[in-house]
């Protein structure tokens, strides 16, 4: 029997993750937001490097949820080489070049990734929402 994997639920519990060390939940929610803008317009790779300068406890927060995807990602897609340098560095945006050789996959990357960053930023409205009543 095949067994599927729902990509989706990954990106919705890695949204969650955000959330556990983070009180500035409407910081995550305007670097979500711009970080959706930026993923839009220049990809990936860049994103990867603006969160990297912001070097906030949200940026920071993202960018370890980005691992994650890529570790999701590097079990039924392209290997990424040395992934254990990925995990436990902040080695990202080698992984995310590694995945730009192939296409299709760096495609898939970014689809998760935007879906991740718009489930982060609804969360984030969602706990703002909770908190002000």
């Amino acid at each position: 029997m095949t067994k599927y994997i729902y990509l989706d639920s990954y990106c919705m519990a890695f949204a969650s993750a955000v959330f556990l060390n983070n009180t500035e939940i409407k910081q995550t929610e305007i670097l979500a937001t711009k970080s959706l803008g930026i993923l839009s317009n220049h990809g990936p790779y860049a994103l990867v490097l603006y969160l990297k300068k912001e070097n906030s406890t949200p940026a920071k927060g993202i960018l370890e949820q980005f691992k994650q995807l890529l570790q999701i990602q590097n079990v039924f897609a392209t290997q990424v080489q040395n992934m254990e340098d990925v995990q436990n560095g902040d080695n990202v945006q080698n992984g995310v070049k590694q995945l730009a050789t192939h296409l299709d996959d760096y495609l898939l990357f970014k689809m998760l990734v935007d879906q991740l960053l718009i489930y982060i930023r609804y969360e984030a409205k969602a706990r703002n929402a909770n908190a002000n009543e």
